[in-house]
């Protein structure tokens, strides 16, 4: 295989892992299937296709970013990104957001464990079969790995992350608006429920043809958070009907690519309303610190100051449990 045959398939294959990251992104707000069991066997070969377990989507994704968008509680939000060189923002994202979402889900995990909830055994197989599938593969055969399976999930991964400097960032902060109009009104409940009322300014949109088709109508991120639980091939016609009337012109960006070399490349980070957009001049100099979503009860507090990665302790004590009884 030469070269450029090399970099067309793991091109190609980045592209398919990110388009299998807008699966598991779709699935983990609103199930493919009734049966339990259908969907967790779903979920389980996306984890062995993604490379990573799926019920972390719901900590990370779900319980931080969605319900405190752009707030302190959300450690994906991107007014923590503050170099000049709005590039290398993007650039850098991932790396400042990635350990800090990852060390959350893992505690987030062992807090369901200890209250027993049915998450934590979906979790513990997923990332049981992940940890064994990448052992395997490493050992078969390294370079492969990480050039065909490694890599390209990294890369999709990174993808994925860093939509929220391009869907987020510049946008209307969460507001307080009239409970009696329908925009503002998200059908979650409970611990999916948004702690705020939703802004149609608060998301940038993406409608051209190419990105819809290749990532299931994810650039219509708007309606994506007004309606978490829609279904994705609904999306452009809620967003026409629901968000197109009522938002800002500048937040409906037909070409990705464009505004991706516009803002990113050629360093014009703005505001949804127009005017150059500074963090440090308009949230303040020092950006707050994270501050914790999970709501630990008191007799589990611990988990809070204990290492993330004990997390493989606990698979490998249920592991024990399952095979030498307690």
């Amino acid at each position: 295989m030469s070269p450029l045959q090399l970099l067309g398939t793991w091109l190609l294959l980045v592209q398919l892992t990110a388009s299998v990251s807008t699966i598991v992104h779709n699935t983990i707000h609103y199930n493919i299937f009734y049966n339990p069991m259908h969907n967790r066997i779903f979920h389980l070969l996306l984890t062995i296709c993604f490379g990573h377990p799926v019920c972390t989507f719901v900590s990370a994704h779900n319980l931080s970013h969605h319900r405190y968008t752009q707030m302190a509680e959300d450690h994906m939000r991107t007014t923590q990104m503050r170099y000049k060189y709005h590039l290398w923002n993007y650039m850098c994202f991932f790396g400042r957001v990635g350990n800090v979402i990852a060390a959350s889900d893992m505690r987030y995990m062992r807090l369901m464990k200890r209250q027993g909830k049915r998450i934590w055994t979906e979790f513990a197989l997923q990332m049981s079969t992940v940890v064994v599938m990448h052992v395997f593969c490493a050992l078969a055969n390294p370079l492969y790995w990480i050039m065909f399976w490694n890599g390209p999930r990294m890369a999709a991964s990174i993808f994925i992350t860093n939509m929220n400097m391009l869907q987020h960032d510049g946008c209307a902060k969460p507001i307080n608006a009239s409970a009696k109009d329908p925009l503002h009104k998200s059908p979650g409940a409970g611990q999916l429920a948004p702690i705020h009322i939703v802004n149609v300014n608060t998301s940038r949109n993406f409608t051209g043809f190419m990105t819809n088709a290749l990532f299931f109508n994810n650039g219509y991120h708007g309606i994506h958070h007004i309606k978490p639980t829609l279904h994705w091939s609904k999306l452009p016609q809620a967003h026409a009907y629901y968000v197109k009337p009522h938002i800002h012109p500048n937040l409906d960006q037909v070409n990705m690519l464009t505004y991706f070399v516009r803002t990113f490349v050629f360093n014009q980070r703005t505001l949804y309303t127009g005017e150059a957009y500074h963090p440090d001049q308009m949230d303040g100099p020092v950006e707050p610190e994270n501050e914790n979503w999970i709501q630990y009860p008191a007799e589990f507090e611990f988990i809070a100051k204990e290492a993330p990665q004990l997390v493989m302790l606990d698979i490998l004590d249920d592991i024990r449990v399952l095979l030498l009884g307690k």
